[in-house]
């Protein structure tokens, strides 16, 4: 599993995202391999067996326009802080 997580990207087993979760190897290992796992013991295997840690990744789409999203979280900021006064 470790070689699969580190190496290996659920857009080669027709997945569509780029990043794993347990329950897309819980779903990968019951398709390719017919191995029975929870979303549990995939999380405790992958934290205490192979020292991997949890890490929420962040939605960038690469389509967006980054100008446009900084000028709206300046706004929303402002926005924030008019509100608090």
């Amino acid at each position: 599993m470790e070689n699969l997580v580190l190496n290996e990207s659920p857009t080669n087993y027709k997945f569509n995202t780029a990043t794993w979760t347990a329950p897309l190897l819980v779903e990968l290992l019951l398709r390719e391999w017919n191995l029975h796992y929870s979303d549990d013991a995939v999380y405790n295997i992958l934290k205490k067996k192979l020292w991997f840690t949890h890490k929420k990744g962040k939605g960038f789409y690469k389509e967006s326009d980054k100008e446009k999203r900084t000028e709206f979280v300046e706004g929303l900021k402002k926005t924030l802080r008019m509100s608090k006064q």
